[in-house]
């Protein structure tokens, strides 16, 4: 499973799709052979901190989110244990994610 530092989560923006419809990727950096910087194809599934997207590939957050990320969510408290729950719940940034035991 590749880790991810310094990350932070991009959820679509286009406010005119239903929530269902909007996705959400993960940008940070890694020690993949690739490069140091990624960004993932979208998130389909999370369990805490590790997370598969839609191509099937498996990843787990790192570390704290870089600042930037947290001043963005204007107010919405973000446990770093499970990043993705608020995400999941909150309509200002909700997406299609399922969360799994």
């Amino acid at each position: 499973m590749t880790k991810i530092r310094n990350w932070h989560i991009v959820v679509s923006d286009n406010s005119y799709l239903c929530p269902e419809l909007r996705c959400a990727v993960v940008c940070g950096e890694t020690d993949h052979p690739d490069g140091p910087h990624i960004r993932t194809s979208q998130v389909a599934s999370f369990n805490g901190r590790a997370f598969t997207t839609h191509s099937g590939t498996r990843y787990e957050l790192e570390g704290d989110p870089v600042q930037a990320f947290l001043d963005a969510l204007d107010g919405l408290a973000l446990d770093c244990d499970h990043p993705f729950a608020a995400l999941h719940t909150d309509n200002r940034f909700r997406c299609c994610l399922q969360e799994v035991a």
